[in-house]
């Protein structure tokens, strides 16, 4: 190598060595002091501009529909952003504050958001959840893998095991509507079956445990559906255990026909009674017991009293 060229490499790295020990010494434009400056002469220099993006940001959730969690989550961010403009010297010294230290503060703001607007957040949630029109049921955990097809007429103890093919329902009750069951490839019961009202009008479906909800009023948890008609009767009934489904209900078509499952009392036996007539429908009239408390937006998921699934 000339000496040219050897003069060239040691003055290169030469000056590598020196910018290298200067920032590890501390550089005037890395300093923590300086960054700190700097987040503060842009928030101060675009404060009117930050708040207005702020208060567009807070308005969002309320001009678009979206989950009430994640509007929560938006009015967190903008809480935090507006305590930022109001108290910026407590943010300040917050970066004077040890990691640990600095979380302890941070917990505590969001603690007081939490407490603050919690009760309000909550309801919002609960009337989300009742107003829901669809939602998947499943069966409580722990239960077996593959369980026998069995359907229990409500608590009644009588039980009716299907060994016939998965994709046949287990019981047809009018031409366009009936009860299947089958295993799920998760190991689950699945449940398949539609209600109607007199006019023939789909008030309910439900698909391998996946239901939708068309009209009237209904409550519900992850393992339990229950839909009323206009009248305020029980239409349908489902609560899956870990080892069967049991269901009440009825079930009609627009032209008279029908029947009803249902339970006259805990391990009073089931009945089954079908009528092809309005005239027979009156002689065989009987209601289905709630297991739920309604109104649901008042009582979503809360059982009537005695009652635990």
């Amino acid at each position: 190598m000339s000496k040219g060229n050897r003069a060239n490499l040691e003055s290169l790295l030469r000056s590598a060595c020196e910018k290298q020990h200067h920032y590890k010494e501390g550089s005037p434009s890395y300093a923590p002091e300086d960054r700190s400056d700097a987040r503060k002469e842009f928030r101060d220099g675009n404060r009117k501009s930050l708040i207005v993006w702020d208060i567009i940001l807070f308005a969002v959730p309320i001009v678009i529909p979206m989950p009430v969690l994640l509007k929560w989550a938006i009015w967190f961010i903008c809480w935090i952003a507006l305590v930022w403009f109001v108290l910026p010297d407590w943010f300040e010294a917050l970066n004077t504050l040890s990691r640990r230290t600095r979380r302890v503060a941070l917990l505590i703001c969001a603690a007081s958001f939490i407490l603050s607007f919690g009760p309000i957040a909550h309801t919002q949630w609960r009337e989300e959840k009742a107003a829901a029109a669809s939602g998947t049921l499943s069966m409580p955990y722990p239960h077996a893998k593959n369980v026998l097809p069995v359907l229990e007429i409500g608590d009644s103890s009588s039980k009716l095991l299907w060994t016939g093919r998965p994709d046949a329902n287990a019981l047809s009750f009018v031409w366009d509507a009936g009860l299947r069951i089958e295993n799920g490839s998760d190991g689950e019961l699945k449940l398949s079956t539609q209600v109607r009202d007199h006019q023939g009008t789909l008030l309910v479906e439900v698909d391998k445990n996946k239901w939708r909800f068309y009209c009237c009023e209904k409550n519900y948890t992850d393992h339990s559906l229950e839909v009323k008609d206009k009248r305020g009767h029980v239409i349908l009934q489902i609560v899956f255990l870990s080892d069967r489904v049991r269901i009440q209900g009825e079930w009609r078509d627009e032209f008279g026909n029908g029947v009803r499952l249902i339970s006259p009392g805990t391990d009073a036996g089931g009945v089954i009674a079908p009528w092809t007539t309005p005239q027979t429908e009156l002689k065989l009239e009987g209601t289905i017991a709630p297991i739920f408390k309604y109104p649901s937006k008042d009582h979503w998921g809360e059982f009537v009293d005695g009652i635990t699934k």
